[in-house]
């Protein structure tokens, strides 16, 4: 095991910038994480990951500057991942904790990139779902945040259940459409109108440009759970003919 950012560089190099993976071990043994960063752009998520879980466990300035060190430079057995570990291991439903710093990785990627720049490219390349909240862009998009995530809680001890994470993922799923009623498409589009009243993270720019394509965000919102996260698609579905059944049983009295 190597320690988490080298993991994740590693698998950037491979997968994203389409390195052999021997050269990329080569570049692993021999850049400085300075160096790796300017090629794998990993380092804003991999922060949102520690900020979450330090928050979320209560850590101490030191401990978090501890984890932060070993997360980054080592060594692979830095005291400090085991005692996370136990933390972690101590906040019970593990799935859950796991979305919720999910979660947070994935907002603090929409701060980040709110900029016309990345919003023209992500238009570009129909993207813009992935400017809404975790539970509605898929867990094929869970997975790729989970790049972040995965070797940090590696090196605490955890092994990620990638089955019981997508249970979980569309439990979550279910009640946030359920919880804000969004069982409709019509419904998708006018949640996405109301901006940051619907997603906090946007800020007052991003909500302006996203506004006028709600229906065509919806229509990528659905056409990614059609093509990689069917259990999604068939639980909204599920959801709107529930819905419309109620409408018409209360029409019809």
């Amino acid at each position: 095991m190597r320690v988490p950012y080298k993991e994740i560089a590693l698998y950037a190099l491979v997968k994203w910038n389409r390195i052999c993976e021997k050269e990329a071990q080569v570049m692993i043994e021999k850049l400085s994480i300075e160096e790796l960063e300017e090629k794998v752009f990993a380092k804003k998520s991999v922060n949102h990951a520690i900020d979450s879980i330090a928050q979320r466990l209560n850590l101490r300035k030191d401990e978090k500057e501890a984890f932060t060190i070993a997360v980054y430079y080592g060594p692979e057995n830095a005291p400090i991942f085991a005692k996370v570990g136990q933390l972690l291991q101590n906040q019970g439903d593990i799935e859950t904790l796991v979305l919720d710093i999910l979660s947070d990785i994935h907002d603090g990627w929409v701060v980040d990139n709110s900029d016309e720049k990345t919003f023209n490219k992500k238009k570009d390349r129909k993207q813009l779902r992935q400017y809404l909240p975790l539970p509605l862009i898929g867990y094929n998009e869970v997975l790729s945040d989970l790049i972040f995530l995965k070797p940090i809680l590696a090196s605490c001890g955890l092994d990620t259940d990638s089955l019981k994470l997508e249970e979980k993922y569309h439990e979550t799923f279910e009640q946030f459409i359920i919880n804000n009623d969004l069982t409709s498409f019509q419904k998708l589009i006018d949640a996405i109108k109301r901006g940051y009243d619907f997603y906090p993270y946007l800020n007052e720019e991003m909500s302006e440009r996203l506004v006028p394509l709600s229906q065509e965000i919806v229509e990528q919102v659905y056409g990614n759970w059609n093509n990689n996260d069917k259990e999604s698609a068939i639980i909204f579905l599920n959801a709107m003919k529930e819905d419309l059944t109620k409408n018409n049983k209360q029409y019809t009295k």
